[in-house]
């Protein structure tokens, strides 16, 4: 390799580095660039191919559990800051708190029988059993009021002692904000 070649190869990847004259060869197009203009194309037409766009609903649902199990996660630990940390902070005190301490699940659960009840009768139970019965009877319609009272009621259960799983919370919220979509 001759000098000039070795120093016109040492300006383009100096060049490259700086992000400055970074330059294509003809006819190549990046992929950002070439979804953009396949979006466009298929938007414009009014049609965008099944499986394009069963992939792209999948990540916004997906994205949407996610956050909604992001928040019953952070529910759960406001409710036990709230309700049962304080109680149990007090039970090394005085015995009497020991009583105040049994009392604060069956508190949690006589409040989210009454929530689930008088907002969403059809969050009560479960959740995975809930979302199957929905898909086989209901063509797979769950009512978006179903995520929010089930975020909350379940948040209080399990944040103020009761003993229930996270799981099956999170499925029925993840099924209903799929079901909205």
């Amino acid at each position: 390799m001759s000098q000039e070649q070795k120093s016109q190869e040492q300006k383009t990847l100096d060049d490259m580095e700086d992000g400055s004259n970074r330059r294509r060869p003809p006819g190549r197009r990046s992929r950002l660039r070439r979804l953009s203009d396949w979006l466009t194309r298929h938007l414009e037409r009014g049609t965008i191919p099944a499986v394009p766009l069963m992939i792209l609903l999948a990540a916004c649902i997906g994205a949407l559990a996610a956050g909604g199990a992001a928040l019953f996660t952070i529910l759960i630990d406001f409710f036990t800051d709230t309700t049962l940390r304080p109680v149990l902070s007090l039970t090394g005190q005085h015995p009497g708190w020991w009583i105040a301490l049994c009392g604060v699940p069956a508190a949690g659960l006589l409040a989210v029988s009454w929530f689930t009840r008088r907002f969403a009768p059809e969050a009560e139970g479960h959740g995975v059993p809930e979302v199957i019965t929905a898909v086989a009877r209901k063509d797979g319609v769950i009512r978006p009021r179903v995520a929010i009272v089930k975020i909350l009621a379940s948040g209080l259960c399990i944040g103020t002692g009761g003993s229930i799983g996270r799981e099956g919370p999170i499925v029925q919220i993840g099924s209903s904000l799929g079901s909205v979509a």
